[in-house]
């Protein structure tokens, strides 16, 4: 798979391996208006237990839906599993991890989940086969896969993101004449979509959908770099306009991927410098999907995910910290755990639970 694998699950394997395993308010009248806080978490930090029968413990979260339904992946005694916890935001309580199965089979050891929507569908990918990873989904509450469609293109495919409509839609990639192309499936049982590829690129993917049916990921330009881009699909899953090029976040920068996508058309991902300087960055997208303003959240970073009340995460410094931007005031992100090793966050819902990964095991940062 591409960036998004790479960002959400080799990265944190090889950590793993490798350590050993709504808007602001103003006053009234003439008062003037409440100062904006300087800090604007401040969490309690739950660790989630992995698989830990026969594996190494080794657990990572990647998202969390509105009903305080996380899921990730985690190690067993054969390999890398996707999950799904449960966690009460108002006592902290965390159930065990339920194991979200591959595809039936004995050579199918392998599953990831990477979204959930508010109903508690799930989709990721799953081995299909010795070293055939496929597109699937878990119904809410049920924790056997079930492969999405592969009509008309070929593993490998995965899906990375899917939004709230009434027919859930869901985007991800797969491959078609040898090659990975942005698609989406615009039902459980629909076949994929091809979203397309840049005048002259050779490759793209979709990361994230919206409820309102603007898609987001990346896609190789003519010069042969990755820029992040956008797409409009209709209720009926017809490609409505895209790719379009959302380009770099400064002048300075070469490429960029988005990750993430708010109701509203605010973007989140990465950008980076020639010299190979990751920024974290925003893209304010108009109605054609062009980007208004870009923001810099900062060097050494990344934006994983975007609520639809006013948080973004992801991470900063050089040490990685996973990290919460408040877009009241952005200027003064802040640490979404306490300290101790590598960090990211990778989701977070409206609720503002985030979760991640720290050091090598999930966690969900609940605010007080």
């Amino acid at each position: 798979m591409k960036e998004k694998r790479i960002w959400k699950l080799g990265l944190a394997v090889a950590l793993a391996m490798a350590l050993g395993l709504a808007g602001c308010g103003g006053g009234g009248g003439d008062a003037p208006a409440p100062a904006i806080p300087d800090q604007f978490i401040d969490n309690v930090t739950v660790p989630l237990t992995g698989l830990t029968a026969g594996g190494g413990g080794f657990s990572a979260a990647t998202a969390v839906n509105n009903a305080g339904k996380v899921i990730g992946y985690s190690e067993d005694a054969t390999a890398i599993k996707a999950v799904r916890w449960s966690v009460n935001a108002t006592t902290g309580a965390v159930t065990a991890p339920e194991t979200l199965s591959p595809l039936a089979g004995a050579a199918n050891t392998y599953s990831a989940a990477y979204a959930i929507n508010t109903a508690g569908v799930t989709v990721g990918e799953t081995e299909s086969g010795a070293n055939i990873f496929v597109a699937a989904f878990w119904a809410a509450n049920g924790t056997t896969a079930t492969s999405l469609s592969l009509t008309g293109a070929a593993a490998p495919a995965a899906a990375y993101g899917i939004n709230n409509a009434a027919a859930p839609q869901i985007v991800g990639e797969a491959t078609f004449g040898g090659a990975t192309h942005a698609v989406l499936w615009n039902s459980a049982t629909a076949a994929p979509v091809d979203l397309g590829l840049l005048t002259g690129g050779t490759s793209s993917s979709a990361y994230a959908i919206n409820d309102n049916g603007i898609v987001v990921g990346e896609a190789t330009t003519a010069a042969g770099v990755t820029h992040a881009v956008a797409w409009s699909v209709s209720s009926a899953g017809a490609v409505v306009l895209g790719p379009v090029d959302l380009g770099v976040i400064t002048v300075a920068d070469v490429g960029s991927v988005a990750f993430g996508i708010d109701n509203t058309g605010l973007v989140v991902g990465e950008s980076e410098t020639a010299a190979g300087v990751i920024h974290a960055g925003m893209w304010t997208l108009n109605s054609a999907l062009q980007p208004a303003a870009k923001t810099d959240l900062g060097a050494n970073g990344s934006a994983s995910a975007i609520n639809n009340a006013n948080r973004i995460v992801g991470h900063l410094g050089a040490a990685s910290v996973a990290t919460v931007w408040d877009l009241r005031k952005l200027t003064v992100p802040n640490a979404a755990v306490v300290e101790t090793t590598f960090s990211q966050a990778t989701g977070v819902n409206d609720n503002n639970l985030v979760v991640g990964l720290q050091g090598t095991s999930a966690f969900v940062a609940i605010p007080k």
